[in-house]
């Protein structure tokens, strides 16, 4: 029997996608908006059968932050499984393959973001130390930042709201 594989569609699910004439005109080319961005965003609640490959990885850096549940994922290093309390932050170009755990699925926030300046970000924070499962102590606050930035882009995809989601990136990193 195939199991199956879903890359969205989760009841609960909240998830928005910045389209891409966005992200080009009115993102990458602002002196400062362009640095650091998001370009998805989203919560999958128990997302069973969450499956997502990519074989020459995503433009974007991928951080999965799991509250519930656990998920399994691999990249060119090794092969890890993602539990609750933990993130991930997978950088741009790298292959990978990411699924929920088919017991026990994971409820996971997550974001994709980009920018001009995220090279340096990477290099400054060295993010090949958080490809590897990150241990984080729940804090009530890690949630109530993504809903900033969430319900900041749902609320419109203007320039005033793009500004305070992306700003509000810099403290949720």
């Amino acid at each position: 029997m195939k199991t199956l594989k879903i890359k969205d569609g989760f009841s609960g699910e909240l998830q928005i996608n910045i389209p891409r004439d966005i992200v080009i005109n009115s993102l990458r080319k602002k002196q400062f908006l362009g640095n650091l961005f998001i370009t998805h965003i989203g919560y999958f609640p128990k997302a069973k059968y969450h499956f997502r490959e990519r074989a020459h990885g995503c433009p974007d850096n991928i951080l999965i932050y799991c509250v519930d549940g656990k998920g399994h994922y691999q990249t060119e290093a090794a092969e890890y499984t993602l539990q609750r309390g933990e993130f991930l932050i997978l950088p741009p170009g790298r292959a990978h393959t990411y699924q929920a755990d088919l017991r026990d699925p994971w409820s996971i926030y997550w974001i994709h973001f980009s920018g001009n300046m995220v090279k340096v970000l990477n290099k400054w924070m060295n993010v090949d130390n958080f490809c590897a499962p990150t241990k984080i102590t729940y804090d009530k606050r890690i949630v109530e930042q993504w809903n900033d930035m969430y319900y900041a882009l749902e609320s419109g995809l203007t320039e005033t709201h793009l500004a305070y989601a992306n700003l509000c990136l810099y403290r949720f990193l």
